[in-house]
């Protein structure tokens, strides 16, 4: 079921659904709102809520006239874990593993996150760049990727992202310290 509502500068909608596995079953209860604050700022939240647990995030995003893209967000998970994870457990077991074993439908594994980006595409008509910074404010992990689109020709673009995570012991930390990545992609 949905609902959604329409306002002279925004919207809101409200989305309750469950799954039919009785093993998993899972009521919730999903909801999101977006405000025009102007031409160039909107503001908005999204969540969902159920018996288990509460997710939601609260964003803004500012487009200047170049068409460069700043969004700051804040993502909360009530089924993180937002205290230390004892040095015990992570000697018994390895931590992505933990990570893994937490009751949590989210990516992030801890409840409080700060993420801000930066985009710009059509750069010469042809180049995409995207920046995003992750801070987890539980652990003080971070994470910065950055990702490069340019169009080779009407079929063909190049790509390559780049990921660097800080290396202080945390959540994001459990990741690799860096990747990059390349390639190309094909359209027909």
């Amino acid at each position: 079921l949905k609902i959604d509502y329409l306002f002279d500068r925004g919207q809101a909608s409200i989305i309750a659904s469950t799954t039919d596995s009785a093993a998993d079953a899972d009521e919730r209860l999903g909801y999101y709102a977006s405000y025009n604050v102007s031409d160039a700022w909107i503001a908005y939240f999204e969540g969902s809520h159920s018996s288990e647990d509460d997710e939601w995030l609260l964003g803004a995003s500012y487009t200047t006239t170049s068409g460069l893209n700043l969004t700051a967000e804040y993502f909360y998970n009530s089924s993180g874990i937002d205290d230390e994870i004892p040095e015990e457990l992570i000697e018994l077991i390895d931590l992505a593993d933990f990570i893994q074993s937490v009751p949590n439908r989210e990516a992030f594994s801890r409840e409080h996150y700060m993420l801000l980006q930066a985009y710009q595409n059509d750069i010469f008509g042809k180049l995409d760049l995207l920046l995003r910074y992750t801070y987890n404010l539980d652990d003080h992990s971070r994470s910065l990727l950055g990702h490069l689109e340019l169009d080779l020709n009407d079929y063909a673009s190049f790509f390559t992202s780049a990921t660097l995570n800080s290396s202080g012991g945390g959540e994001l930390d459990s990741l690799r310290e860096y990747w990059v990545q390349a390639g190309i992609e094909l359209t027909f």
